[in-house]
């Protein structure tokens, strides 16, 4: 009789769907496919990037092929066809490094942080977390992280990414755009492992999630004489809702 209980009860296990539980799903596997599109402001202006702002894609492909040894650590080769060199990367528990053209390894993705945990990225970026639940997409549970970035002028938060355990980010994945520091960004469209679409786009905003961005003030306290529209007009004051340059930088009124 016992025997017959620890069976069923094996059996009823072998049926449950995988759950994250700490940020360690793998993402770096062998084989491993995104399919991405470049975000950059231009002429034709199909997209629309996390800053508001219409931009026109570029559609790239990345494979993890192989691996390589740096200083001690393996590293995996993420490659896409128009690099020289792949770039290096490697999960440790639920956080994933990349190695620099710097020589230096540098933090990609936290996927085990918590709500308002802070993450500096050098002098790059300050991220926020700003929320933690989990999403269930094709029977896998996996962290989900709304991501915030603080500007170096002002203490406005900006929804700039969500991450998800063992995928990448949304306008990140995997790992090769800066989107809260510059005005170009990524749209990962669909993430593939041996044939099978593991995650795609509309999968980060699943179950009340919104691809909307948070509402970015710029205080008029803290204007400059130096703004200038995108066709390089100096103007005195940010009184309209738009894209501006101010201090050789891409700043947004809503």
């Amino acid at each position: 009789m016992k025997k017959r209980h620890f069976i069923l009860l094996m059996a009823a296990i072998g049926f449950l769907p995988a759950e994250a539980q700490d940020g360690t799903l793998p993402m770096l596997e062998e084989g491993r496919v995104w399919n991405d599109v470049a975000l950059h402001p231009g002429v034709n202006t199909e997209y629309t990037n996390f800053f508001g702002m219409p931009c026109e894609g570029i559609p790239h492909q990345y494979v993890i092929r192989g691996d390589s040894v740096v200083n001690g650590k393996t590293y995996k080769k993420l490659c896409r066809e128009d690099w020289a060199l792949p770039m290096l990367m490697r999960q440790e528990g639920s956080r994933i490094y990349k190695w620099t053209s710097n020589s230096t390894e540098e933090l990609a993705y936290d996927f085990g942080c918590e709500e308002r945990d802070t993450i500096y990225f050098d002098d790059l970026a300050v991220l926020v977390v700003d929320k933690v639940d989990v999403v269930r997409v094709n029977g896998t549970d996996r962290r989900r992280l709304k991501i915030n970035w603080i500007s170096g002028f002002y203490e406005d938060e900006l929804f700039v990414d969500i991450w998800i355990e063992g995928i990448g980010g949304a306008t990140t994945s995997p790992c090769l755009f800066n989107s809260w520091a510059s005005s170009s960004s990524g749209m990962m469209q669909s993430c593939i492992q041996d044939g099978e679409v593991l995650f795609s786009w509309d999968d980060f905003f699943k179950d009340g999630y919104t691809n909307s961005v948070s509402d970015f003030r710029i205080p008029n306290s803290e204007l400059r004489s130096e703004v200038y529209d995108l066709q390089g007009h100096r103007i005195d004051s940010l009184s309209h809702r738009g894209l501006y340059i101010r201090d050789g930088r891409k700043v947004v009124r809503r």
